[in-house]
């Protein structure tokens, strides 16, 4: 993007490595505990076998938690979000 710009990196513009910040992350988890990974008849494509989330369930839930936001509910939200995404460590609430 710099090269792009027409300018040099090192030279008009400083690059400065950080190193991770709080929250992110050096990899990609692509599947949950509960999934699993299906063959296709490509040997090069495969997909995963659902966990038993169902999208009308899911909006329900969503539909919970935007509420639960509106009113400030944080016990509400900890315990939604919670059955939505179980494998996630998410603190106890106020």
């Amino acid at each position: 993007m710099i090269n792009f710009s027409g300018l040099k990196p090192g030279k008009d513009v400083e690059i400065v490595f950080t190193g991770l910040r709080p929250g992110e992350k050096l990899h990609e988890e692509l599947y949950w505990q509960g999934e699993g990974i299906v063959p296709t008849e490509n040997k090069k494509i495969t997909m995963l076998k659902p966990n038993g989330l169902y999208p009308e369930r899911l909006n329900g839930q969503l539909k919970e938690l935007e509420e639960s936001s509106h009113l400030s509910n944080i016990q509400g939200i900890y315990t939604l979000l919670k059955e939505i995404v179980p494998e996630a460590k998410i603190g106890n609430g106020v």
